[in-house]
This record gives C-alpha cells, structure tokens and sequence, in this order.
C-alpha cells in the first residue's frame, strides 16, 4: 500500500523482503555417501509434490461440479434481466437515497442513480417563454434638486400566461416593465411583436404585458405554447429547480440547482420594502432571468425569478416569487378592466406640487422611492384630504408610482371629481409608515396660488 505519507518520508513500507544471505560456502569437497543422502532426500520431494497436485486436482474439480450445480438451479448472477428491466429516466435528479428494513429489521440503503440531463424539460416548457426588450425613461436628480429624464435599453423575461380573443398575456416583473416607452417581446422562433402593459404589482414586483395576436403570425402561434402552471406550496427543500430566460439579455439560456430554501424574507436595497414567502434556489439568477420562470422536473412553473430581489448581495443565491402567492395577483390584474385614457380638458388631478425621489436619492438620504409632497394648493382634493405636506406618494390605487412623471402618467386615466385611494409614506415617530386614504380630484384650473 502507498499513500503520500510515505512518499515525503522517501519510504514505500509495503510488505517488506529481505534477501538474508543466509547460505554458507566450504571448500571441502561432497563425499559420495552424501550425494546418495541428498538423491534421496530429493526423490522423496518430488513424490509428495506429485501427490498434493493430484489431491489439488480432484478437490478443484469437486468444487467446480458443486457450484455449476447451484448455478445452474438458481440463476444466481444473471443480471443482464434486471438491468433491462429497471431503465433510469434522463430527466430525473437529483441522486438520493431512500432506507428501506429487510425482513430482519435492517436498514438496506437504495441508490438512485443521479442524471442531470434535463432536455425534456427544457424542451418542453421553453416555447412558452419570451425575452422582453424594452426602452425605459430614467429620472434622475442633480445636485441642485433639478429633475431630468433619459432614455436607455434593458431586457428581461417573461412566461405566456394566458390567451383571451385579442391578445396573449404575459407575466414578469414589475421592474422589467416599469418606466418603460416601449417594449418588445421576442419569441422562441425568433419572430418580435410590441407589447403593452396590461397592469402591474410593485409590492410582489409583478406584472402582465399583453401583446395583440394579430401582430403575431401563424407559424409563431404553432411554436409558441401556455405555461404549466405547478403548485409551490407543496414544494420541498432539496428539490431540484431549472431556471429559464434571457440572462444577461444574450437570449434564452438555462440553469438548475435545487430548491436551497422556502419561505424566505429579504429586504430590497433600493425601496427598504420587505420582501416575504420567496423561494431561495441556487440555480443561476441573473440580470435578465427577471420575469421568467423556475420551474420542476415536470416542467412545471413554480416560480417567478427576480434578479432585483436580492441583487448580488450573495453570490450563487437566487430568488424567486412562489407561482402559487403570485397567481391570484396575476389573475386579477389579466381580469381588470382595459384602462381608456381621459382626454386633458376631463383629466383629474391631486392638488399638489411634488418631486421625484429617485432610487439614487433614496439611497442618498434614506427616504423611499416616490413623489414627496412640497406644496398643497388649498381648495382642492389634496387640501380636504388626509395628505400632508412631506408625504411621500406610492400608489394611486394600485398602481406604483416612482417620480412625477409616474404619477401624471397614471392620471392620465381619471377624471376630475372621480375619488382615489391614494398610499403614501409619512415619516412618524422616527421611520416612515405607510397610510392610505380617499382623494377626490380636481380640475388643473383649481391648482392656483
């Protein structure tokens, strides 16, 4: 035996052979009475070994005969059968191994042998996944408190969710679509359409874009397919996982690992919004895998991924909304009624003058993302309300708000005289908390000094 112990001791200590020397020389000449004795001796040799050879032979044969008989009565080591019998599929993984007792209370241990091609899979649900291209209008803020916006491209993914008469609905995150110009899907053929967003969710980071079928030719509508939706709540730590979407925006790749966690909280950085239920996988997350699906070893979705939630806070960590808490969202927002803007002579407003407090000031002064409140113009909807003045808006109903532009964007489908629920963040008693309450609109020619 030899071990890298013994090569640094310059030593190979394996059974040890020693030449003894251990003959003696004389050179006194044999006399014929002991040539005789040797003869002898030696004839003697040669009989016994004779004889142990012949026994060899005849026990050898015995014990041949013996198990060609048990051979041939039981079968015993023919598995060439059993091999046939229990094939392994290419889709299963990971490697486990399950305990089982014998007859005699024993515990047998079963290995189950790991595969880690997942094709089927993969095959199977990519059709039903998009990447999303997108133009997105950033604001930001100078040092002087001056606002400006500028327009940059990103991608992200999403999952066909659903089709009705006159368009497919997609679901992704909520920040893959927010502050967004224009978007674009591109499908698994290849082929692009341009999207609208349906609604979306800032709270679980959700949102559905729908794109209108017209728009998409015949040989795209045979490529592509709905997503199988799983069930997360039943899910278990340890089970293996498959990420899928347009990491990095380079286009559909994919990646696995298992299920590392459930039920997981995490703060997001940018908002300080707490995050809760979230699925903890160490498949691969990345920019770009936003909005697209994890999905079971059934091809099933049972999860949304987020890059966003978590960042790069953690290496080889990833997150992902739980399909079973984010399909009712989903399902209400592809219910909700198409949106109609109102023309600007009918358009609704707050009464107020505000700024945007953008994800850099946020970070800057410890202050949520939104639109804070600077003035409130008396007599109207804001001045009769529960608003103050440092409020910082969040939703006009359900529909977030980042910066002003935001909020006069969501405006743009109220009238004026038509009561909101409006959500804001007020700082009270050292932290900001979030209130809710009701505000009617006014007219723009309300909004005087």
């Amino acid at each position: 035996m030899y071990d890298d112990n013994m090569k640094e001791d310059g030593v190979y200590s394996g059974q040890k052979y020693e030449y003894s020397g251990g003959v003696s020389y004389s050179s006194e000449t044999p006399s014929p009475d002991d040539n005789k004795e040797k003869k002898k001796k030696k004839g003697g040799f040669f009989k016994k070994a004779l004889a142990a050879v012949l026994l060899g032979v005849l026990f050898g044969t015995a014990a041949g005969g013996a198990f060609y008989a048990v051979d041939y009565f039981t079968d015993y080591g023919d598995t060439k059968e059993v091999k046939d019998e229990t094939p392994v599929s290419n889709v299963e993984l990971p490697a486990t191994q399950a305990v089982s007792k014998d007859d005699d209370d024993t515990e047998a241990v079963q290995v189950v042998t790991q595969v880690t091609d997942v094709t089927e899979v993969v095959d199977a649900v990519m059709p039903s996944l998009v990447s999303i291209k997108g133009v997105y209008k950033i604001t930001s803020q100078n040092f002087f408190g001056q606002t400006f916006s500028q327009e940059t491209e990103g991608s992200g993914s999403g999952i066909i969710l659903a089709q009705d008469d006159n368009n497919l609905l997609i679901a992704t995150n909520n920040h893959v679509v927010e502050d967004a110009s224009a978007l674009e899907v591109v499908f698994i053929d290849g082929s692009t359409a341009s999207a609208n967003i349906k609604g979306t969710d800032e709270d679980m980071d959700l949102a559905v874009i729908t794109v209108n079928l017209s728009d998409i030719s015949s040989d795209t509508k045979n490529a592509i397919s709905i997503a199988k939706l799983g069930d997360s709540d039943s899910l278990k730590v340890g089970q293996a996982a498959i990420a899928i979407g347009n990491s990095l925006g380079y286009g559909q790749s994919v990646t696995t690992g298992v299920i590392s966690a459930l039920d997981r909280s995490l703060t997001i950085s940018s908002t300080g919004e707490t995050v809760s239920g979230l699925i903890q996988t160490d498949a691969a997350i990345n920019p770009g895998n936003s909005g697209g699906a994890l999905v079971n070893m059934n091809g099933e979705v049972i999860g949304i991924n987020s890059s966003k939630i978590g960042g790069s806070q953690v290496d080889g960590v990833g997150f992902a909304i739980p399909i079973s808490s984010a399909s009712p969202i989903l399902q209400d927002i592809v219910s909700s009624a198409e949106r109609i803007e109102v023309s600007e002579a009918n358009r609704g407003f707050l009464g107020i003058n505000g700024v945007s407090v953008t994800e850099e000031a946020s970070a800057m002064y410890g202050m949520p993302v939104g639109v804070q409140v600077r003035k409130i113009y008396e007599g109207t909807g804001a001045a009769e309300s529960d608003m103050q003045l440092g409020d910082i808006i969040k939703k006009v109903a359900t529909k977030s708000v980042g910066s002003m532009e935001d909020l006069r964007e969501e405006l743009k489908y109220y009238s004026a005289g038509e009561t909101v629920n409006i959500t804001v963040y007020r700082f009270v008693d050292g932290e900001y908390k979030e209130v809710s309450f009701d505000l009617t609109l006014c007219r723009e020619d309300q909004l005087t000094e």
